[in-house]
């Protein structure tokens, strides 16, 4: 393969002998495996080639059996199911790449329906179930014990992974643990992977060293299970939150004493950055534990399996996504944590799975495989049911390979369709690997396409950045110095360092600094006779009292803003603009401080008080953006309207004070802020940094009372120029009974429903109900209150 040469393999220092044509005879690997594979194409393979081929070019083929999937087998009742078939077909059509057969039967079955629908939809699930049989098996233990044999008569290994409903809660948790264990005593099992959120339901990283517990707890007892069963049990990756937590546990469970001897594996996913050194990480650990007595333990290096919910969870929470941007990186990764998992040193301690179906990264790591004939180190693995004579011509290759195998209970064979639509779509997108896999040939413009992909992310690999892609600080700064209004990322707390940063602040969390908080009027700090308490809502104990204001303070309040409101009435919409612009500045720079506030003050939890930091940011991006369209104002006059009362609730104490303050202020009002006597600290401490802004305080101040007839005088006196409200329809009339004329802005309560048709997403629907009735304590306006369950649900 010719003379070797030194190859840069990671970033620090680590060299290793390369031939300069590794990637020549990766290609000439590659092609040897499409040849071979086509003595393994019969008649039977051809057509299901000739099969895939057309289905995966076929964009409105996907999208129906997608929405097929998610819209016609969620009911228990056919003639639902049969309505949703029918609505399919008339809207999109019966797709190009069905053959003759299918599509007469789907438009028979459409008429057929009205009259016999669960005939209908029993033959189209029988259909796709047998389907799927090669890519989805049964769970029944006859059935795997059969297949495990037939493969294993192949020199084919089987890994299983059981799939199931989406995991809620802890009895969830505990049956599917169960069912593992159970699954682990079939003499033919040998290998399974596993997920992390199948051991814990409440995985969550703000808790993540009870998290870590709860899942090193369950870990132990699976290896055990699997000590005694002599089953190999693979650690499978999901989504990126859990990237560190399944590192973690599975690290520390395999150092304790009991386990050192276990043979483990672990999944890490090339699309994301983080993987390489996470890698580097595992390398040198297991080094250490080997170098001890230990047993090695196996990384299985896949591309990446969770795309589409990184993106779900990305666009929610304004972050960047974490994978590499483009297919070329991601393929580039793959190929580092390929080499540098290929030195001697490493593999020894580190047996790699090398698991993709594209040929060229295949003999890609056969290639560097065999440099120090690392064989007995390297597994190949592929999917169940892919490609038969693909997976045939590797096997012959490297003399065996483990199959990646989904089984699914009957009941529960739903979760196998959403299994497959998500490999369908991930798999099959254009430039995959996959996509073309069906219509290769050496040679063709689709082999060529390819290879020139391979070449090209073979380049990447020198330059392609390791650099995690979700910096919080970056994705903080791109918000405050954008010209445009973007939503303000909230805090990524499966982030190291933000879990860092938390307890550090939360360290220096000793309560209230200011024990009594002043009425500030007219710029100055007044300290009232009469006082106010402020109690720890998870204790009653009084942690601050504040002042509160007579009638006459009030009147001095009003007063005062009428004659600031003279003088900031005529400033510019520039200075404001870039007064509240300094102010999300500023509140970004205090997202600890203000947490805490929130968390002591009216007993937010972290991740509720920190989205509504991110709240509080928004309504100042947003307000001071809101002129800047003038073209949509046009013929519009600007009139302010003056001193404007604020009242704002206890349950959003500081994101509401912040919007109706920045609204006003761009507005050219000025500002009395009368917060809820529950929530007291968290106005002052709102205020302060406000001022700190730049805010003058005549324009702000800050009052507190708790006498109806003073708050009375406030609302009907003829100083106060408009009053928002949030709060119930009570005070709302109450305000209109006591001043009719009242300029009034009211947010009040309502009641919130939740409708779940029969054709929903159950485990979703469950989810989003608990998460919207009980988050925030359930105090919030949008909180569903109600949930409508329509016929079967």
């Amino acid at each position: 393969m010719g003379t070797a040469t030194l190859f840069e393999s990671d970033g620090d220092g680590t060299y290793i002998d390369v031939p300069p044509d590794l990637i020549e005879e990766s290609v000439r690997v590659a092609e040897s495996l499409l040849a071979l594979s086509e003595q393994y194409s019969d008649e039977a393979q051809q057509k299901q080639a000739s099969r895939m081929r057309d289905l995966l070019e076929d964009d409105d083929g996907k999208r129906f059996l997608t929405l097929l999937s998610d819209r016609a087998f969620r009911s228990e009742k056919s003639r639902i199911g049969a309505a949703a078939l029918r609505l399919l077909i008339g809207k999109y059509g019966v797709p190009s790449s069905f053959n003759l057969f299918e599509k007469m039967l789907l438009h028979v079955g459409s008429l057929v329906s009205y009259f016999f629908p669960k005939i209908v939809m029993t033959a189209v699930k029988l259909k796709m179930r047998y389907d799927s049989r090669h890519i989805v098996l049964s769970a029944k233990d006859s059935k795997v014990t059969k297949h495990i044999k037939k493969r294993s008569s192949q020199n084919i290994g089987v890994n299983v992974n059981l799939l199931g409903e989406a995991i809620l809660g802890e009895d969830e948790a505990a049956e599917r643990l169960k069912s593992i264990l159970t699954l682990m005593e079939n003499k033919e099992v040998d290998y399974m992977s596993v997920k992390v959120s199948i051991l814990f339901s409440q995985c969550d990283s703000l808790a993540f060293d009870y998290s870590l517990e709860k899942i090193k707890a369950r870990l132990r007892v699976l290896y055990r299970k699997a000590k005694i069963e002599s089953v190999f049990v693979n650690l499978d990756m999901e989504e990126y939150k859990d990237l560190h937590l399944t590192v973690k546990s599975f690290r520390e469970v395999l150092s304790e004493d009991e386990f050192t001897s276990l043979y483990a594996g672990i999944v890490l996913q090339a699309y994301l950055p983080d993987s390489y050194d996470v890698q580097k990480q595992l390398t040198y650990w297991a080094m250490d534990r080997v170098g001890n007595g230990g047993s090695p333990i196996k990384i299985r290096i896949v591309k990446g399996a969770n795309l589409s919910m990184e993106r779900v969870e990305s666009s929610m929470h304004g972050w960047t996504l974490p994978v590499y941007a483009s297919k070329c990186e991601v393929d580039a990764n793959f190929k580092n944590m390929v080499l540098f998992g290929s030195q001697i040193t490493h593999a020894s301690a580190v047996h790699i799975g090398i698991a993709s179906h594209n040929l060229f990264d295949v003999g890609y790591a056969i290639t560097v495989m065999r440099i120090e004939d690392l064989s007995q180190y390297f597994t190949f693995e592929m999917l169940e049911g892919m490609c038969e004579a693909q997976l045939m011509s590797l096997r012959d290759e490297v003399g065996g390979v483990l199959l990646y195998s989904p089984i699914v209970r009957g009941k529960e064979y739903m979760n196998a369709i959403a299994y497959l639509v998500r490999r369908l779509e991930e798999n099959t997108t254009r430039g995959n690997f996959l996509r073309d896999m069906f219509s290769l040939d050496s040679g063709g413009v689709s082999w060529e396409s390819q290879r020139g992909r391979f070449i090209e992310s073979s380049i990447k690999m020198h330059s392609v950045e390791n650099d995690i892609r979700r910096d919080q600080h970056e994705m903080t700064r791109a918000v405050l110095g954008s010209e445009e209004f973007m939503n303000m990322p909230d805090t990524d707390w499966s982030l190291k360092a933000n879990q860092s940063w938390l307890l550090f602040a939360m360290d220096l969390w000793d309560g209230v600094t200011e024990k009594r908080i002043p009425l500030q009027i007219g710029g100055e700090l007044i300290y009232s006779p009469m006082l106010g308490r402020g109690l720890d809502p998870s204790t009653g104990d009084n942690i601050y009292e504040y002042h509160l204001a007579s009638r006459s303070e009030c009147v001095e309040a009003i007063d005062c803003a009428e004659i600031a409101f003279q003088d900031w009435k005529r400033s510019s919409l520039v200075y404001r603009r870039e007064l509240v612009l300094h102010c999300a500045t500023l509140l970004s720079s205090e997202r600890d401080s203000l947490i805490e506030c929130l968390v002591n003050d009216v007993g937010k939890t972290v991740s509720q008080a920190d989205s509504e930091v991110s709240e509080a940011i928004d309504f100042a991006n947003y307000y001071a953006r809101c002129f800047d369209d003038v073209g949509v104002y046009e013929g519009c006059e600007f009139k302010p309207l003056g001193p404007v009362l604020l009242v704002t609730p206890w349950n959003f104490p500081l994101a509401i004070p912040a919007g109706g303050i920045f609204a006003s202020l761009m507005a050219g009002n000025v500002v009395i802020l009368k917060p809820a006597p529950e929530a007291v600290w968290v106005a002052w401490r709102l205020c302060n940094l406000l001022w700190e802004a730049g805010v003058p305080k005549k324009v702000l101040q800050l009052i507190s009372i708790d006498e109806k007839s003073v708050g009375k005088m406030l609302v009907c006196h003829s100083g106060i120029k408009g009053v928002v409200l949030t709060g119930s329809i009570d005070t709302a009339l109450t305000f209109q009974d006591w001043r009719p004329d009242i300029n009034l802005i009211a947010e009040t309560s309502g009641k919130n429903a939740i409708i779940v048709s029969e054709k929903a997403d159950r485990e979703l629907a469950v989810k989003h109900i608990v998460d919207s009735a009980f988050s925030h304590s359930g105090q919030k306006c949008s909180a569903c209150s109600l949930v409508i369950l329509v016929g079967e649900v």
